[in-house]
């Protein structure tokens, strides 16, 4: 683990490095794309810190997957001098995390006990303890209903949560359960178990994806080829040999046990030991393991936590609801898996932002041929946002419901061609994700600079027209139109988002026009004139970074705001709303490089 560790770090580095090489070229998509990516490689390393196996190979294997993500989108930018190289890391990594998952993962137990014993009885285990042995869904939910989880798996059992239940994760388990009918929640599970998340291992048994199976279930899918996708190879686990889960129409709680402990084997059961493969990780399992397929250790305890554990954690934090009888089992919309903290968003910076994002209609309802009004133009609106485009005319006809299909089904849902809550949640997430919360910010500065860089990342830009669009109304308070410029009104929503996180009173009132701003400023003693920067050596230590510039139009006038990024004595960097790069009326939000002619400055504080 201390090797993944180093070369975690040393991606942090290397990120860092190339953040820095991306901003001296004025790279806007890969800042903001490596920005997201520091922030996953630092979870991931407070992950794999925590010095527990099963914990480290779940958290990197989510890494590579999301390193191999962002590698792709900056692959499509321009001078992407270090992709191949962010690329071969993502697959070290991935290796990494499946030499640490060999280490630890669970054998199959054997339907029967080996010949190296006879049966264990409990192994010493007091009855007191812990449900007898199950043997039929209704132990199984007795035992569930008792677990008690000993606390230094708490926090192992959620960060195995986090990596299951994460929206990217969760949605390539949905288009399993679509494709086989068994509940993505216990995909995700048995993913976890057998590949501590890895996508590139086979479900079967945690085998590499780049060839068939070899251990047990071997030679497995029976149709494998180069580059065969990690779903469908699942889809053959799941539907193939001697499992069929296909097969199944009752998913309730007792049998869903009882089968995810069968996909391991008896052995356990057989042996009177509660099995890992379930409760790891509760008071019901001390030690006793099958280190190797059909070999077992009374000694060795398992490292992981059990599908039955995380089910409990599942349930606690609500991404599963299980009915009083311990029955029938729902789930969260897969989309809003992970993302609580988007639902928790405090919205007091701008209320207006609610009516962009909250689902309109209740949450069994759809938007469907025939609707009209604003919901279906926010349908249109996000469609065109996301590259599929569509005519926002307020009326859900036959194009509408084409467009709705293949942002379905490029986000593995299921193309219906109606817009129901996932759906939506989806098709609005660039915003939600812009406005959910930072943490670890120390200044306002610092603060605005890193709230303009989380929206840069979501691509804010204008749709139906000039100064239209979900974008423009959340920063210019609920209002678009012709006249409604907005770069005054993005740089001031992104402050006060800013103040939010920071616990921060806004220090100045929040404007949508440019020329109020500099009399707030003038009024403050904020203004530097661009007359008292005439030394160019000293325009670094005079203009900070989050420093806002304005352009003089006239002796009086100003006609655009944004954000200085960092200064030098020729030029300096920006990220503004309301521009291409040059006019100051040109359609998106993005990172610029401006000269210091006709230009005055305004300190935040």
């Amino acid at each position: 683990m201390s090797t993944a560790l180093s070369r975690i770090r040393e991606l942090k580095e290397n990120t860092r490095e190339a953040y820095l090489r991306a901003e001296a070229v004025g790279d806007n998509a890969l800042m903001a794309e490596l920005e997201a990516l520091f922030e996953e490689i630092k979870r991931a390393e407070k992950r794999v810190m925590l010095n527990d196996l099963a914990v480290s190979a779940g958290a990197i294997a989510a890494l590579a997957d999301r390193l191999e993500q962002a590698t792709r989108e900056m692959d499509r930018a321009v001078d992407t001098f270090f992709a191949d190289d962010l690329l071969a890391v993502a697959r070290d990594l991935g290796e990494s995390a499946g030499a640490i998952h060999d280490a630890l993962r669970h054998e199959r137990a054997p339907e029967a006990p080996g010949a190296e014993g006879a049966a264990v009885s409990d192994s010493g285990w007091p009855a007191s303890r812990g449900p007898s042995i199950p043997r039929k869904p209704s132990d199984y939910v007795s035992a569930f209903e008792t677990i008690k989880l000993r606390p230094e798996f708490v926090e192992m059992a959620d960060v195995a949560v986090d990596i299951l239940a994460h929206p990217d994760s969760a949605r390539r388990y949905r288009a399993v359960e679509r494709e086989t009918g068994v509940p993505w929640w216990f995909v995700a599970i048995l993913h976890t178990m057998e590949t501590s998340g890895n996508f590139t291992r086979h479900l079967h048994n945690g085998d590499p994806l780049n060839a068939p199976t070899l251990r047990e279930p071997a030679g497995r899918p029976a149709n494998w080829r180069p580059g065969m996708r990690w779903e469908e190879s699942a889809a053959d686990a799941l539907t193939g040999g001697d499992h069929k889960l296909d097969t199944f129409d009752d998913w309730s709680l007792g049998k869903a046990l009882e089968r995810m402990e069968r996909w391991n084997g008896l052995g356990y059961r057989n042996r009177g030991l509660m099995s890992p493969y379930l409760w790891s990780g509760s008071e019901y399992y001390e030690k006793g393991k099958f280190v190797e397929d059909g070999k077992f250790d009374p000694e060795f305890p398992s490292r992981q936590v059990g599908g039955g554990v995380l089910s409990k954690r599942l349930n606690d934090r609500g991404f599963l609801s299980i009915s009083d009888s311990r029955k029938a089992i729902s789930s969260l919309a897969p989309a809003a898996l992970g993302t609580e903290d988007l639902d928790a968003i405090d919205f007091s910076p701008f209320p207006h932002a609610q009516a962009e994002i909250a689902f309109p209609l209740a949450a069994n309802s759809a938007i469907r041929i025939g609707a009209g009004g604003e919901n279906v133009q926010r349908v249109q609106e996000w469609c065109c946002l996301h590259s599929i485009p569509t005519t926002i005319d307020g009326d859900f006809g036959g194009g509408t419901e084409g467009s709705v299909k293949r942002f379905q089904n490029r986000n593995s849902l299921a193309a219906t061609g109606e817009v129901d809550r996932e759906t939506w949640l989806l098709l609005t997430l660039p915003m939600r994700r812009a406005l959910a919360p930072l943490e670890d910010m120390t200044n306002a500065a610092e603060g605005l600079i890193r709230v303009a860089r989380r929206h840069l990342l979501q691509k804010p830009a204008e749709v139906g027209g000039n100064n239209m669009g979900p974008w423009v109304r959340l920063y210019m308070t609920g209002q678009h139109g012709e006249n409604q410029r907005w770069c005054a009104g993005f740089v001031c929503a992104l402050f006060a988002q800013a103040a939010r996180d920071i616990g921060l009173k806004l220090p100045w009132k929040r404007q949508v026009s440019v020329d109020t701003l500099v009399g707030d400023a003038k009024r403050d003693g904020r203004f530097i004139a661009e007359n008292t920067l005439s030394d160019p050596n000293l325009r670094p230590s005079i203009i900070s970074p989050g420093t806002l510039f304005v352009i003089r139009g006239k002796p009086n006038d100003w006609t655009h705001v944004g954000i200085v990024s960092e200064a030098l004595p020729q030029k300096f960097r920006t990220i503004e709303g309301n521009t291409n790069g040059s006019n100051v009326d040109g359609g998106n939000a993005r990172s610029s490089e401006r000269e210091y002619s006709k230009r005055d400055f305004l300190r935040l504080v």
